[in-house]
């Protein structure tokens, strides 16, 4: 039972040292990008649009069958805080 425990610590361990292994790898990544004269707006875009192809796959599978119906209220209420996050980009 004691070894059972000592397991799942290490697996939690190991998660979250992995975690702060590939944080500082997108950190030493960003610096190098940029420093090459990238455009960071576009840099935000790829990084965002290859987060989301990574992440999709998971969430329509443990998500499925598990949304609700969006309402055209619920889609514009999306819209108005993506143009507020956005505009706050441009300030």
């Amino acid at each position: 039972m004691a070894e059972k425990k000592w397991i799942q610590g290490g697996r939690l361990a190991a998660g979250m040292l992995m975690v702060q292994a590939i944080a500082t790898g997108l950190q030493l990544l960003s610096r190098l990008i940029l420093n090459q004269g990238s455009f960071i707006f576009a840099y935000m875009f790829y990084r965002h649009v290859v987060g989301a192809i990574c992440v999709a796959p998971f969430a329509l599978f443990w998500e499925r069958g598990n949304g609700k119906k969006l309402s055209w209220l619920i889609f514009f209420w999306l819209f108005v805080v993506a143009l507020t996050g956005y505009a706050s980009l441009l300030l």
